[in-house]
């Protein structure tokens, strides 16, 4: 048994160096060592490697003193969890940025410069992903057979800005070579020699491994996005979009001075943010997860979303509201029932005036058996009635009688007319000349309550839309079958301030729109937000193309200006600018100070009451007409 396996070893052995050579495959295993010892050594190491090539990567695993992690490429494993946490983790010396900021180095060994590139899309797809969020990425590629080197740049998926750093080797002119990579201005390999008795590499650290994205020599980074209150602003110079003063742009100046690099300003052919729709994504997100493009800013970090691209650290998180008009003045002409709140104060005043009428008739009754008059003099029980109405509202107390109890009786039911029309009347003048407003909703319960209120939303295809149309929440179910949808955020905020509406979005993005055109002369608001948010807030950051290997440097800037609380000033900055212009913009005022003076809007229940007055008197006139027609 023992020499079946003997030979079998050696034969395989004889199958892979036939088409590597021993020789070469000593000096590939020297060469790449040397990189490992001296260019990875603050790095954990992981091997991708064809099957062929596992004798070369046990060559390589014995002649370095830092343990391999070894996967064959279009096995299983790659897809499954792995071991790299194991052992102490080692920081990349380069930026201390985050506590989970550390170097994974990704040895890869293959035939040819196609397999190169199906590598290192493992790396940027399942590796960096799945295994080693928060990684810095750099690769040590050994290529078997190149006709060219351009033939790496046209086959290799990562040769651009996309690219981390990476190291290749193969053999050109029938001499083992090793390339830098270097993607800016124009990707390129460039010759870095070694001493090919020692393969030493004179300064093999800073030569191999550079800090690439501290100076990305003037690259362009392509971001599309659409307008966002004070975190994105656009504006076209010249017929060109360009970013105006907003928090995304100062984190662009900034980044641009620091790493040498400038963003230009596009938006998304479908004008959407991104969602998944009918397989794929949509809008600018989408853009970014094909590598269409090189970022999009603002956007909401979720689960899902983080699948497909990286975000750079959030710098600020924002929750969901609803906008709506300032609470509206209530219909003037039912201020003459206002004074009392609600139909059973009414019902108990109408039945004491019926008590006090019917009580004065029956008294009066008693009484004028013992004096002179007699009760129908007084009009009956319908005098009484009427008499008691003239009491309830104070014009009539006064009473001639020798009845010590009727006369108590009056004095009683005088003082409690005197109290209610007091009060109804004091009442009455505070709705008439400060009219009553409407009740608004301050949370989705209410709103949903509210009598004809309807409520929507912009649909970019945001996280807004995504929430309400995917969630298993009742609240925001029924909220998502009975939205409505804008064409623009401002149209949304108008139907808003028209009332009887409710805007539903980002509270910090409203509070720019309401502050740049739905305020008066003196800053109020002419809209309001309502005092419950919903959906805990929400991070927002960055998103990256998955694999974008100057995350790092990105999330350095944004670490460094957040512990500042710079973002924040910026913010307030902005805000502020936009209640300037909206001062400046307000065409009319909401409140001109001064004493309030009654006008015919005022006055409305007034006539209201004579006019319905007069109606029902000539209803009663005709129907007394009508009666004594008939008797005749």
């Amino acid at each position: 048994d023992m020499f079946k396996l003997t030979f079998l070893y050696f034969g395989y052995l004889n199958i892979i160096t036939s088409c590597l050579g021993v020789e070469e495959s000593d000096n590939v295993a020297e060469l790449l060592s040397n990189i490992v010892r001296n260019a990875l050594d603050d790095c954990h190491i992981l091997t991708l490697h064809s099957k062929d090539f596992e004798p070369l990567q046990s060559n390589l695993a014995g002649k370095i003193d830092v343990p391999l992690i070894s996967v064959s490429l279009g096995s299983d494993a790659v897809y499954q969890e792995n071991q790299i946490y194991s052992g102490s983790t080692r920081r990349y010396s380069g930026d201390p940025v985050e506590d989970d900021y550390w170097c994974l180095a990704v040895i890869v060994l293959v035939h040819d410069a196609m397999e190169a590139a199906d590598a290192l899309d493992v790396t940027r797809n399942t590796i960096r992903k799945n295994w080693a969020p928060g990684s810095y990425l750099k690769h040590l590629v050994y290529i078997h057979q190149v006709q060219d080197k351009d033939d790496i740049l046209l086959n290799t998926e990562l040769n651009t800005q996309y690219q981390s750093n990476t190291v290749y080797v193969f053999n050109e002119e029938e001499q083992l070579k090793v390339f830098r990579f270097q993607p800016f201005p124009q990707p390129e390999l460039v010759l870095k020699p070694y001493n090919t008795r020692t393969y030493k590499i004179k300064d093999i650290k800073s030569s191999l491994y550079p800090e690439l994205f501290r100076d990305m020599k003037g690259q362009r980074l392509d971001v599309f996005v659409l307008e966002w209150s004070t975190y994105i602003r656009l504006r076209e110079t010249g017929g060109m979009l360009e970013f105006g003063d907003c928090v995304s742009r100062r984190f662009q100046l900034t980044m641009e001075e620091q790493l040498n690099c400038r963003f230009t300003a596009n938006k998304p052919p479908d004008g959407q943010w991104g969602a998944f729709v009918n397989g794929s994504w949509t809008g600018s997100l989408g853009m970014v997860a094909r590598g269409e493009a090189d970022l999009t800013l603002d956007m909401s970090i979720t689960s899902t979303r983080n699948k497909i691209v990286d975000f750079a650290n959030a710098y600020r998180s924002d929750s969901f509201t609803f906008a709506l008009s300032r609470p509206l003045p209530l219909p003037q002409w039912q201020s003459v029932i206002r004074p009392f709140p609600g139909i059973l104060i009414w019902v108990l005043i109408v039945v004491t005036i019926l008590t006090i009428g019917v009580m004065l008739y029956l008294m009066r009754y008693i009484v004028s058996k013992r004096e002179e008059y007699s009760h129908k003099r007084n009009g009956g029980l319908g005098f009484s009635l009427f008499q008691a109405f003239r009491l309830v509202i104070g014009i009539d107390c006064k009473m001639r009688t020798s009845s010590t109890t009727l006369y108590t009786f009056f004095v009683l039911a005088c003082t409690y007319g005197f109290f209610i029309t007091n009060m109804y009347k004091s009442s009455l003048v505070a709705h008439l000349t400060q009219p009553s407003l409407s009740a608004v909703p301050n949370s989705l319960e209410e709103l949903l309550r509210a009598d004809d209120f309807s409520w929507g939303i912009v649909n970019y295809g945001a996280a807004d839309y995504d929430l309400f149309a995917s969630s298993d929440l009742k609240i925001y179910k029924e909220i998502f079958a009975e939205m409505e949808y804008c064409e623009s955020s401002l149209s949304c905020m108008e139907r808003a301030a028209d009332g009887r509406f409710a805007y539903i979005s980002w509270m910090v993005y409203q509070q720019d729109i309401i502050a740049k055109h739905f305020v008066d002369t003196n800053g109020k608001k002419l809209v309001v937000q309502a005092r419950d948010v919903f959906n805990s807030p929400a991070s927002e950051g960055w998103a990256l193309k998955p694999g974008a290997p100057y995350i790092h440097q990105f999330n350095n800037i944004f670490y460094r200006l957040m512990q500042a609380g710079i973002p924040d000033k910026w913010q307030k900055e902005l805000l502020s600018e936009s209640v300037n212009e909206g001062r400046k913009n307000a065409k009319t005022t909401l409140d001109e100070g001064g004493i309030n003076k009654l006008t015919l809007y005022h006055l409305q229940p007034a006539f209201v009451i004579g006019v319905g007055g007069m109606i029902l008197s000539s209803i009663t006139l005709v129907a007394e007409l009508l009666y004594g027609f008939n008797s005749t």
